[in-house]
């Protein structure tokens, strides 16, 4: 989806009972969340799915999400800059896997580096 900033990034969180939640950092810096957001089926309709995990194993409650959002946000900069922004989807993604640190999913391999990968090593 795009926002006034270019491309907007968001992370949304599905509870064992159906309900669901969206969080993301706005282009003046505010960090939101929103629990079944009325606009949630068109957003990720326009969305491209950089990853997915199964959370059930990390134990990370929505009040845990909840309150990660909370610590973020307020951090007094007038403006976020769209890779802050990434970044905080990014922390936000390894908060609800509960891993401290997993890849960006935002880099593109190029098909030099897709070819290179599965070339056999030579000595």
């Amino acid at each position: 989806e795009r926002s006034e900033g270019g491309r907007a990034t968001f992370v949304v969180l599905e509870a064992e009972g159906g309900g669901m939640a969206l969080t993301e950092e706005l282009a003046d810096g505010t960090v939101v969340w929103k629990e079944n957001p009325m606009d949630l089926e068109i957003r990720t309709s326009m969305a491209k799915v950089i990853r997915s995990a199964d959370c059930e194993k990390a134990g990370v409650t929505f009040g845990d999400m909840k309150a990660f959002q909370v610590s973020q946000d307020g951090r007094n900069w007038p403006k976020a800059s769209r890779s802050r922004r990434k970044r905080y989807v990014q922390l936000a993604f390894c908060k609800a896997v509960d891993e401290p640190r997993v890849g960006s999913g935002f880099y593109k391999k190029s098909a030099f580096t897709q070819s290179w990968a599965r070339c056999p090593r030579t000595r």
